[in-house]
């Protein structure tokens, strides 16, 4: 239930891409969500936020270089200050 409010209640949502964006659905219109993701992504968010007018960013992040044996399978890795440089003028753009 608190999740479902937090979606409703959302102007602004970044998240890894998966399962949990579905909640994407809840968000009011005209708000904005930040996929991070890895190589290969289906599209599948974007297209969900183009048919319930909800603005999408995707930041897509590379496997490459990633053969420490601490990342597990699937790990990524994304342009950090890239990233905090669209969340910031996003968010700024959403107040």
């Amino acid at each position: 239930v608190k999740q479902i409010e937090l979606f409703k209640n959302a102007r602004v949502v970044v998240a890894q891409g998966g399962a949990a964006l579905t909640n994407i659905l809840l968000m009011p219109r005209g708000s904005h969500v930040v996929e991070i993701t890895g190589e290969g992504n289906t599209l599948c968010f974007y297209k969900m936020c183009k048919v319930f007018n909800i603005e999408h960013t995707m930041i897509e992040g590379t496997t490459r270089f990633l053969s420490n044996i601490f990342f597990k399978s699937g790990a990524f890795k994304i342009p950090l200050e890239k990233t905090i440089s669209i969340i910031e003028e996003i968010v700024r753009e959403s107040s």
